[in-house]
């Protein structure tokens, strides 16, 4: 079994929209659904991210390559 950590983008019209489109079709493979946030195009263009996972309260630490 693999955890890969996944940021979906959508350009919906609304957060219910985007959120009502993850849960049909990504919740039979998503362990966890979070309240969407919107994001200005610079935003967007400009993010950087800090990915951090978690099991049991346990940080995992990103695979080696």
């Amino acid at each position: 079994m693999y955890l890969v950590p996944v940021f979906v983008l959508l350009d919906a019209d609304s957060a219910e929209d985007a959120k009502h489109f993850v849960e049909r079709d990504l919740a039979d493979r998503a362990v966890h659904v979070g309240e969407p946030r919107r994001l200005s195009q610079l935003a967007m263009a400009t993010a950087e991210f800090d990915v951090r996972v978690y099991a049991n309260n346990i940080e995992i630490p990103p695979a080696r390559d």
